[in-house]
């Protein structure tokens, strides 16, 4: 913890149940602060292990028996307190949003909680093997870039990103799939959040992933199309991310409802309410899609929107100007690149050029 004085304090409501949360150490009973380790593997007990929480004070039944430590306790879904560090004395961290973060998964993955997945052991053995690999620091396809301080992830088809890397995102190697994780990871970084690269990536592999083949399957012979992965992210989910860090936001979003033109409209009307509040108070992350067609003939061809790209991005309130990372789509040209960043107008200007559709928008306040 950085700040050595807060504690976790347990807090009884008034219906009877309890919350937990950080605050200062004030020396109350509900004050807990031990965080300690879960060995039961001695034989004749059950062979668990994981973490538990001690309270620093002691549990009388009355004035004249010694008192006992407490615990938080996990039994039949519930939190509660107990003397009894054998048998319940577990505790579970509970999501506040839709959206299963790193430890969560972890502990499913080694079985401290519930049964692990297929999705989860593919994310944990990837974060393994990515760790290892890890970002390509220097180059000119370098992955990492500090920005004012921070480090951000750029490039991504180059560096360790490329398709020899061995960067993998579920079933396909990171390579030109993976927008979405890297804007989200940009944004929550430039809007002063301490996130790791690789569990982030993790957290969208078994929360975000799209899946779907309707056209990848039918109009082209590359296997890849097949593959879990391979669509990226759903830009959508980065809300319910953004609820599991308590990060504050607004969000755009493009209902695409009625017919193409409409949806064009209201993407434009959306891009410009987000530019409008868009000040250095806050950090942007927005999703567009972009026009992919199939040929009919020499005068004909269905025009779908499967592609997307997305970027997070900062205001420059002196310029006006919007300096954004990872523009690894070239189908929006720049007003200016320096081989790190871009920079444009507006989100309208980038999300919105012809061809292209705003999809999703994220104004994050900064902290």
């Amino acid at each position: 913890m950085n700040n050595e004085e807060l504690v976790l304090t347990l807090h009884l409501n008034d219906d009877g149940s309890y919350s937990v949360f950080m605050g200062n150490d004030l020396n109350l009973q509900g004050q807990l602060w031990e965080v300690l380790p879960y060995n039961n593997g001695a034989k004749g007990l059950l062979g668990e292990n994981g973490l538990v929480i001690r309270s620093k004070v002691l549990y009388y039944e009355n004035n004249d028996t010694i008192g006992k430590p407490l615990y938080l306790s996990y039994k039949n879904n519930q939190i509660s307190v107990s003397t009894d560090r054998i048998n319940n004395a577990r505790f579970m961290t509970c999501a506040i949003a839709d959206w299963t973060r790193f430890g969560d998964a972890y502990m499913q993955y080694v079985g401290w909680t519930y049964t692990s997945n297929d999705k989860i052991n593919r994310a944990m053995k990837n974060y393994t093997n990515n760790t290892k690999i890890g970002l390509k620091k220097y180059g000119d396809d370098k992955n990492i870039y500090f920005y004012n301080e921070k480090m951000l992830v750029i490039n991504q088809s180059n560096g360790n990103f490329s398709d020899d890397g061995g960067l993998m995102f579920a079933d396909v190697p990171m390579h030109g799939v993976i927008c979405e994780l890297m804007a989200a990871f940009n944004a929550a970084t430039l809007a002063g959040e301490n996130v790791n690269f690789f569990k982030t990536a993790a957290e969208f592999e078994y929360n975000a992933l799209v899946l779907d083949i309707v056209t990848g399957g039918l109009f082209s012979n590359k296997t890849d199309y097949l593959k879990d992965g391979f669509y990226g992210s759903n830009p959508d989910k980065v809300s319910d991310w953004l609820d599991s860090l308590n990060l504050t936001y607004k969000t755009y979003k493009n209902p695409k409802i009625g017919d193409l033109e409409y949806a064009f409209d209201f993407g434009n009307a959306l891009a410009q309410e987000m530019d409008s509040e868009f000040t250095n108070g806050n950090v942007a992350y927005f999703s567009y899609k972009y026009e992919s067609s199939i040929e009919l003939g020499a005068f004909a061809k269905v025009v779908t929107y499967q592609k997307q790209h997305s970027v997070a991005g900062i205001k420059d309130d002196n310029s006006g100007m919007i300096t954004t990372f990872n523009r690894y789509s070239n189908y929006t040209e720049a007003q200016h690149n320096d081989g790190n960043t871009t920079y444009f107008n507006s989100i309208d200007e980038i999300a919105n050029k012809e061809g292209c559709i705003f999809d999703v928008g994220y104004l994050i306040q900064k902290k």
